[in-house]
Parts: C-alpha cells; sequence; structure tokens
C-alpha cells in the first residue's frame, strides 16, 4: 500500500442549517444587519429540481461592520481569514459550518451597502432548517453574480432568468448603477437568451 493511499483526508461535508445557526448568532451579537446573498439565497426562488448545491453559505455586509465581526470572533476564539475580495471567512469543518460575511472592496462596496439597504427596508427572509434570515432582494444577487463573471455564476444567473420571479427592470437600473453599460448589455444578452421577454425601453442605454 503506499504512503497516499494511507493518508488519511478530512471530507468537509457543508451544513446549511448548522452554518445558519453559527452566521445568525455572529450577526446578532456583533450587533450588525447581514443580508444573504449567493446560492442559497437563490434556493427562495428557484424550483426545486433546479436549485445548486453549494459549499458555504454567503452574506453581504457593510465594510465598517467588518472590525466588528472580525472583533468578535476574536472574542469568541473563533478562527478565521480573510476573503480576497473583501471580508471575512470562518470554516469549522468539524460542525459543517463554511460562512463568508463579504464586504467588497472600493468597487463593489456601493453595491453590496446599498443590498444590505434594501434589505432592511423590504425585510425578505430566507429560513433554513428553523432559522429565518434576513435576505437581500433576488435583483442584487443577480447583480452580484453577473460582476464576478465566473461560468458558475453565469450558469446560476441563467437560471434565475429562466426561472425565477423578479422585477427586471430593477436588475438592470442595479447594474447600471453599479457595473455600467458593458454590463447592462451582457446582462440583456443572457436575458434574450434565456427566453424573457424585455420591452423595447430597456434595449437602450441605461441611465447614467
Amino acid at each position: 500500500m503506499s504512503s497516499l493511499s494511507r493518508r488519511r483526508y478530512r471530507v468537509f461535508i457543508f451544513d446549511p442549517v448548522a452554518t445558519a445557526e453559527f452566521s445568525k448568532r455572529v450577526l446578532e451579537r456583533a450587533a450588525i444587519t447581514g443580508a444573504l446573498i449567493g446560492t442559497v439565497r437563490t434556493w427562495d426562488v428557484l424550483p426545486t429540481n433546479e436549485q445548486l448545491e453549494t459549499k458555504d453559505m454567503d452574506f453581504a455586509v457593510r465594510q465598517e461592520d467588518n472590525v466588528r465581526i472580525e472583533k468578535l470572533l476574536n472574542e469568541m476564539h473563533i478562527p478565521f481569514g480573510y476573503c480576497e475580495i473583501g471580508g471575512l471567512s470562518v470554516e469549522l469543518l468539524e460542525q459543517g459550518i463554511k460562512v463568508d460575511f463579504v464586504a467588497r472592496r472600493v468597487e463593489l462596496a456601493g453595491l453590496f451597502r446599498e443590498a444590505v439597504s434594501a434589505a432592511q427596508v423590504e425585510k425578505e427572509m430566507s429560513t433554513i432548517g428553523t432559522v429565518e434570515l434576513l435576505a437581500a432582494p433576488v435583483e442584487y444577487v443577480i447583480a452580484m453574480k453577473l460582476a464576478t463573471a465566473r461560468p458558475k455564476d453565469d450558469l446560476l444567473n441563467d437560471m434565475l432568468l429562466r426561472s425565477a420571479d423578479f422585477d427586471y427592470d430593477r436588475v438592470r437600473d442595479i447594474v447600471c448603477r453599479h457595473l455600467g453599460i458593458a454590463s447592462v448589455y451582457r446582462l440583456d444578452a443572457m436575458a434574450l437568451r434565456a427566453g424573457r421577454v424585455i420591452s423595447p425601453r430597456l434595449t437602450g442605454p441605461c441611465r447614467p
């Protein structure tokens, strides 16, 4: 038997309920608002057979709240890392917990800040197990996924454009203000390929 075959590996199994419980506890103890985003958020709006699996849970938070989360995690003696895109990441493998508290840096900070504010006003909730979490409006999730330009995020957006119920005019306006005209045209192209009907006024340049 080779040394490779004898080596033991820890297998991480993401537990969304445990992660939701942990995340809610952190946000409440830090006394900040975090809005659920990412793939887990889309479980609320996609049919069950179209929901994608994920290995973590994501929350949008404001940049200034990172300091408070970091301070609390230190007080709780919970190890954490830093997200490359901005924010903090916690992995507690034994408990199946993997969560990112995302506060995007300069270029997308406004998008994330606005998403948190919209979540506070509209008070949409996602229920994971018995845990209720404040959720960002799905229009902001689409804009966030569009900003990455990653194939897996484009796939998720394609599914949302085909199957989810949301305000396309609002998505386009969010993308216009935070990502620019090139991203608006890419969104429109994706929407048309997905079979979504776009009104004529939405096919021109976005408002500045």
